[in-house]
């Protein structure tokens, strides 16, 4: 066995963790909605897997504070997600779908599916 150093195997490791999420194979995909942002803004999944958004921000006066739409116009949750709520979407076809929030239109995010 061939030792490999230090140095190379950790630079191999944050190259691997440097780009986008991946769910494990066969799980399902999680997205938070927090701090007005999604955590990981880019996921990559295999055709099938769900992907799950959950939203962590506090309620807005009583009205959930954030939402996810596909640019696209493929998939919307609710306009309004309320604390602690989900939207599950199940993309099959491969291609990348960028999302937004339907409230705060800064907030993006993008499924590839491969």
């Amino acid at each position: 066995m061939r030792a490999v150093p230090l140095a190379v195997a950790v630079a191999t490791l944050s190259a691997c963790s440097a780009g986008a999420s991946r769910p494990a194979a066969g799980g399902p995909a999680a997205v938070d909605i927090r701090d007005y942002a999604y955590s990981p803004a880019a996921l990559t999944v295999p055709p099938g897997t769900p992907v799950t958004w959950v939203e962590r921000d506090a309620d807005i006066e009583g009205v959930g504070a954030h939402s996810v739409v596909a640019d696209d116009g493929s998939f919307a949750s609710a306009a309004h997600l309320a604390t602690g709520a989900a939207f599950t979407v199940t993309l099959t076809a491969p291609g990348t779908y960028a999302y937004h929030c339907g409230i705060h239109n800064y907030m993006t995010g993008a499924i590839t599916v491969r």
